[in-house]
């Protein structure tokens, strides 16, 4: 049975979608972090602070430095760097902990299977994100998603149920 990169992504996050606590996406989104965030600027129109090759620490640094009035009150969908250096995906926690501690709500990207130790990479994502209490979306295959809207609906389905559920 061949599934389509939203239903792929859509049984990826589930879980998580199940087990941590959010509210519904309302206001602004925002896209940060890596060449995965600046493809949800460009085809999604978000705005946000991304880069290509973009580290875990280097998207650290960023979030430390954005004011916080400007995620307070937003959703950001996070991409942590961990596609361009695998081996410190376990920064994604203090990202989403300075992103949540300016009053931010988060998802996680994951990385896809053209990542080194993708499977790995993910399995600590995941951990994390349960950790924090976010949803997580993963599940396309090569580095970039195919179909940035897909990734981003799901995302945005991800928080609606987590706030469907937490009632």
């Amino acid at each position: 049975m061949r599934r389509t990169l939203g239903s792929v992504l859509a049984i990826a996050s589930a879980f998580l979608a199940l087990a941590a606590g959010a509210e519904p996406s309302i206001g602004r989104e925002l896209a940060i972090g890596d060449s995965l965030a600046v493809g949800l600027q460009d085809e999604c129109r978000l705005a946000g602070d991304g880069e290509v090759g973009r580290t875990p620490a280097t998207v650290l640094q960023v979030i430390k430095g954005l004011p916080p009035e400007q995620l307070a009150g937003a959703t950001v969908v996070l991409s942590s760097g961990a596609s361009n250096d695998p081996d410190h995906a376990d920064l994604a926690l203090p990202q989403i902990a300075a992103l949540k501690r300016a009053g931010a709500r988060v998802v996680l990207l994951g990385v896809g299977d053209g990542v080194r130790n993708y499977k790995a990479v993910n399995r600590e994502l995941i951990r994390i994100a349960a950790i924090m209490g976010i949803p997580f979306v993963y599940g396309w295959h090569g580095v970039h998603p195919p179909d940035y809207p897909a990734v981003l609906e799901v995302a945005r389905e991800s928080l609606r149920r987590l706030a469907t559920w937490k009632r």
